[in-house]
């Protein structure tokens, strides 16, 4: 049987900002770890646009949308595993 491997979880910033573009160019979310002015919460969004520092998006986690800034995301990952019937969003 084949082991499956443990997704990576990326963080710096230039990688972070490569991330954003895959999930944009593939239409995948992307899991994140997002440190607000509350606090560091984990999200699962689908990007709709980037403006400068800020992406808006749809937060899975949230049920809406959101405004994330890409200088307080402290880690991101690729989310393959998504359910495709919420790709609409």
């Amino acid at each position: 049987m084949k082991e499956l491997q443990k997704p990576r979880i990326h963080r710096g910033d230039r990688m972070i900002k490569k991330l954003i573009a895959i999930s944009i160019e593939r239409n995948r979310p992307l899991k994140i770890i997002y440190q607000s002015e509350k606090g560091i919460t984990q999200r699962t969004i689908r990007i709709n646009s980037v403006q400068g520092n800020m992406i808006k998006a749809y937060c899975y986690t949230k049920g809406g949308y959101r405004t994330f800034y890409i200088d307080r995301i402290l880690a991101a990952e690729i989310d393959y595993g998504h359910n495709k019937q919420n790709r609409s969003r």
